[in-house]
C-alpha cells in the first residue's frame, strides 16, 4: 500500500518555487486549515498552489480542514510568552473564546498551541480573567486553546464552515477534515453537506472522539490521528497507547488513517532530523498508516521542502 505524504500549507511554503520542489519530492497533498485562511481569502490562498500544480505537471489533494468545534486565541501579534508572566484573557488582554468564561476556575490549567504553553488560572470573572504563564513558548495568533476542566458544548461546525462546505467544488477540495468528532451524529452533519466525491475525514483529538471511535469510523471515510492535541487533552503518556489503539481499531474495521503531530519537529528550524524523529516516521509509516500528515513542519518550518524529501526517503525505506 502506497503511503501519503501531506503537506499544512503556511508562510513556510507560500511561493510557487517551494511547492513545486515539494510536488517533485513526492507529495501526495495539502491540508488547508480554514481557522488560518478564511474561505474568502481562498483564490489568493490556492494560487501558489495551483502554480506549483502546472509547473510539477501533475496535481495534488486538497484536504479542507473546517473551524469545527476547536477553541482558538484571536488575532494577536506574535509574542513569546515567559515563566511567571501575567496574562489577563479577555478585554484588554488576550483575546479568547467568550464561552471559555463560565467555565474557568482558579488553579485551572490552559493549554496553548498543543500544550506547548501552560497558563494556570489566578482570577476569573464574568467576561475576563487572569493568569499566570508555567510553561513558555512563543504564541502567534488563532493557536488553539485547551482547558483542563468541562470544555464548553459548541456544535461540530460553524456557519463559516457552512460556507466552506457549499463552495468544495468550486475550489478543488478533494477531502474535509471535522475537527474533535465527537460522534457518529456530528461526523453525519457534516456528510450531509458534502458531494459524494469529497471524502470526510474525523479528527480525533480527545477522549470524547476515542470514546466514540467505533462509531465514527463507519460514518466516515478516514480518521486522523492528531497527536498534538490528543497529547494535549489526554497526556503525554498516554500518546503512545491511544495512537496504536486507534491504528489498531481503524486496520481492523479496514478504514484508512492518517497521522499528524511533529513528525518532523526539527526542521522547522534546520534541515537535520534527529535519530528519534527517524524512528518515530518509520515505526508511524509501518503502522498501516495511509498517510503521514507534516503540520509546523511545512506551514511555518525555514525547510519545509526538505521536511517532504526527508519523510519521503522514511517512506520510501518502509515501502
Amino acid at each position: 500500500m502506497a503511503i501519503g505524504i501531506y503537506a499544512t500549507l503556511g508562510p513556510g511554503c507560500s511561493k510557487p518555487e517551494i511547492l513545486e520542489d515539494m510536488l517533485r519530492s513526492g507529495l501526495t497533498g495539502v491540508r488547508w486549515n480554514s481557522a488560518f485562511v478564511p474561505i474568502e481569502e481562498a483564490e489568493d490562498f490556492l494560487a501558489p498552489l495551483r502554480a506549483a500544480e502546472r509547473a510539477a505537471g501533475r496535481p495534488t489533494e486538497l484536504l479542507l480542514e473546517l473551524q469545527g468545534r476547536t477553541l482558538r486565541v484571536g488575532s494577536i501579534p506574535d509574542s513569546r510568552l515567559r515563566p511567571r508572566e501575567e496574562i489577563f484573557l479577555g478585554p484588554g488582554g488576550m483575546p479568547v473564546p467568550e464561552e471559555i468564561f463560565p467555565l474557568l476556575r482558579v488553579e485551572d490549567t490552559i493549554l496553548l498551541n498543543d500544550g506547548r504553553i501552560t497558563l494556570r488560572v489566578t482570577k476569573t470573572e464574568a467576561h475576563r480573567a487572569e493568569s499566570r504563564v508555567v510553561r513558555g513558548a512563543e504564541l502567534k495568533e488563532y493557536q488553539n486553546l485547551i482547558l483542563s476542566g468541562a470544555m464548553p458544548t459548541l456544535p461540530p461546525f460553524t456557519e463559516s464552515d457552512r460556507r466552506a462546505l457549499s463552495r468544495l467544488d468550486e475550489l478543488g477540495v478533494n477531502a474535509v477534515m471535522l475537527p474533535f468528532t465527537h460522534s457518529r451524529e456530528d461526523a453525519e452533519a457534516v456528510r450531509g453537506l458534502l458531494l459524494p466525491s469529497v471524502r470526510l475525514l474525523a479528527r480525533i483529538e480527545d477522549q470524547s472522539g476515542l470514546n466514540a471511535l467505533e462509531e465514527i469510523i463507519p460514518a466516515c471515510d478516514g480518521i486522523v490521528i492528531c497527536r498534538g492535541t490528543l497529547g494535549a487533552t489526554l497526556g503525554l503518556w498516554e500518546l503512545p497507547r491511544v495512537q496504536e489503539e486507534i491504528a489498531s481499531l481503524c486496520r481492523e474495521r479496514t478504514c484508512p488513517f492518517l497521522v499528524e503531530g511533529q513528525l518532523l519537529a526539527t526542521p522547522v528550524s534546520r534541515s537535520a532530523p534527529t535519530c528519534g524523529e527517524i524512528m518515530d516516521g518509520f515505526y508511524t509509516a509501518r503502522s498501516g498508516t495511509a498517510g503521514l500528515l507534516l503540520t509546523g513542519e511545512t506551514a511555518e518550518g525555514e525547510m519545509a521542502a526538505a521536511a517532504v524529501k526527508i519523510m519521503g526517503r522514511i517512506v520510501r525505506s518502509v515501502v
